[in-house]
């Protein structure tokens, strides 16, 4: 599926797949619409964490050890052009043009 085809029910098929990147390496990628409610932690060889949570169909970073929390302010991923950043941990939660091949 291209970007711009996102928006359109029959190109989608109900899919609406997200990838969780750590430090330029994806690291999970699923379809949101098929994920049952979840939060699980993401942590890092050198110390951290972020904890995710799959709600209604939606992606956000409900908690953080991280300094400033700003990934936690962002809110849920609602746009392919503004991910969810988390700078201090280098993880990235963003829509995905495909799930697992």
């Amino acid at each position: 599926m291209r970007r711009s085809d996102r928006g359109n029910p029959e190109k989608n098929a109900g899919a609406n797949y997200v990838e969780i990147v750590r430090d330029n390496e994806v690291i999970y990628r699923f379809d949101l619409n098929s994920e049952s409610d979840r939060t699980f932690r993401v942590e890092y060889p050198g110390g951290g964490w972020n904890d995710v949570t799959v709600e209604n169909s939606q992606i956000f970073i409900s908690d953080s050890d991280c300094p400033d929390k700003t990934c936690m302010k962002m809110g849920k991923l609602r746009s392919e052009y503004a991910p969810i950043v988390c700078l201090p941990h280098k993880l990235v939660i963003q829509f995905s043009d495909k799930g697992d091949e």
